[in-house]
């Protein structure tokens, strides 16, 4: 379910926080939509991934997606990035400190 963390001017905030049931390990998806572009933050793991997509759709179009971020290198936050640039031309941004070894993404 999202909810809407802030809209104003065609400008809206969506945070995801309740998409993974049981075993799986929620993490907290932020998604920014301005018009007809989005920005996705710690898409989540492969249990999120289908939840989040449905969820999405009703709020924007995957093409719509430019760019994907991901805080940090845990995989509870993106391990389903996979998924989505095979669906979307989204660019992923990652921290300039993942760029060395100890960082896997």
């Amino acid at each position: 379910m999202a909810h809407k963390l802030y809209d104003k001017d065609g400008h809206t905030v969506y945070l995801f926080a309740d998409l993974v049931t049981g075993d799986g390990i929620q993490s907290n998806q932020l998604f920014i939509k301005k018009h007809h572009h989005s920005a996705l933050f710690d898409p989540g793991g492969a249990l999120t991934y289908q939840p989040l997509n449905m969820a999405i759709s009703k709020i924007s179009s995957i093409n719509e997606l430019d760019y994907i971020f991901a805080t940090h290198q845990d995989p509870d936050i993106i391990s389903s990035v996979d998924k989505w640039i095979m669906y979307s031309d989204a660019k992923v941004v990652v921290s300039r400190l993942c760029g060395n070894a100890s960082c896997r993404i």
